[in-house]
Formats: structure tokens, C-alpha cells, sequence
């Protein structure tokens, strides 16, 4: 009889996420100006997550942004279509919005940079080596800014240029370098 008896549940297969293979992992100590990710990104899984914990910007009040690896280069142009809402403990909400912006930006308010700011979050990169589909993601994330204040944001967007297979993208910050965080890339079956 199993009564009584705990087995373990893959909370991963629960809410639908799907088994998560970790493929790359980088940890940042010392200040780099970008995270980047340009292998593991290709036909063997349909989604991709990119995860960050414990990031902490060298400039108060950074946003984290990304862009696409696309045909061999990060497309700098102005096709990231995203939109973007955040809370903050204040009780305030924003938005950010863009369907000409160089890049898919992440967080609404900045992250502070002191001791105990810092920001965690994911975001899933869908079918990226589909050729006749857009390259779309999205993103939760939560972050201190830089007068203490806790802040949630969730996004998505899509490269509104064309339908080439994406296998790599870059986190950055919109200002000065990423001092410290985690990074994960991770397979989604």
C-alpha cells in the first residue's frame, strides 16, 4: 500500500512547463559588459529559458535588456516588438512599449547596485530555429531598485524582421556592465 508514503512530484511537468535540461551555465564575479549565449540554441528543443539570479548592475538604476543572435550576428536594428507591465510595492504600475526598439527591454525600473539590490527572473526564447514562424519570448522578472523597493515585471515580445532561425541571444544592461549574477540556459522537452 502506498498510504502514508511522499513521492516526489517533477513540479516541472505540473504546471506545464516541461522537463528543463541545464545546457550552459555561466556565473559572473567580476564585471562583464554582456551575458551570451551562442551555442545549445537549436533544433533539439523547441523552447529555450534562460534564467538570472542574483544579478546586480555596476550603475544604479540599469535596466536589463537582451538581443537576438540572427544569420550570425545580434540584430541591433529597430524590429524588437515588445510590450512589458511592472509593479512595484509602492502600489504604482507601469508600462514600457515599443514596436521599433533596438532591443527587448526587461524591467521597467532600474535595478539598484548596492548590498541586497539585486534582481532575479527567466525568459523563454519559443521555437527558435523555426524559419517560418517570428522569434518570440517572454519574461517575468523581480527586482530591488535602488531605494529598496520590490518590483515585478512581465513581458513578451517578438523580432518583427523576418523569420530566420535564431541561435543565440545576449543579456546586457542599458548602462555601464553586469557586476555580478547568475546564468542559466536551459532545454524545455
Amino acid at each position: 500500500s502506498d498510504a502514508g508514503t511522499l513521492k516526489r512530484i517533477d513540479y516541472s511537468l505540473i504546471k506545464g512547463g516541461g522537463l528543463h535540461t541545464l545546457l550552459t551555465t555561466t556565473n559572473v564575479t567580476s564585471a562583464v559588459s554582456e551575458v551570451a549565449f551562442t551555442s545549445n540554441i537549436d533544433s533539439t528543443y523547441r523552447k529555450y529559458k534562460i534564467t538570472w539570479d542574483s544579478l546586480i548592475p555596476a550603475t544604479d538604476s540599469a535596466q536589463l535588456n537582451t538581443q537576438l543572435y540572427i544569420a550570425g550576428a545580434y540584430k541591433t536594428d529597430s524590429y524588437y516588438n515588445y510590450v512589458h507591465r511592472e509593479f512595484n510595492a509602492g502600489g504604482s504600475v507601469g508600462s514600457t512599449n515599443s514596436t521599433t526598439n533596438s532591443s527587448f527591454r526587461l524591467m521597467g525600473d532600474g535595478v539598484g547596485s548596492d548590498t541586497g539590490e539585486n534582481a532575479n527572473g527567466e525568459l523563454i526564447i519559443y521555437t527558435p530555429s523555426d524559419t517560418t514562424e517570428k522569434k518570440m519570448i517572454s519574461w517575468t522578472c523581480s527586482h530591488q531598485r535602488n531605494d529598496l523597493e520590490m518590483c515585478h515585471g512581465i513581458g513578451a515580445g517578438h523580432y518583427n524582421n523576418g523569420e530566420s532561425a535564431c541561435t543565440g541571444i545576449k543579456l546586457y544592461m542599458s548602462s555601464g556592465n553586469i557586476a555580478t549574477g547568475l546564468f542559466k540556459l536551459y532545454g524545455i522537452t
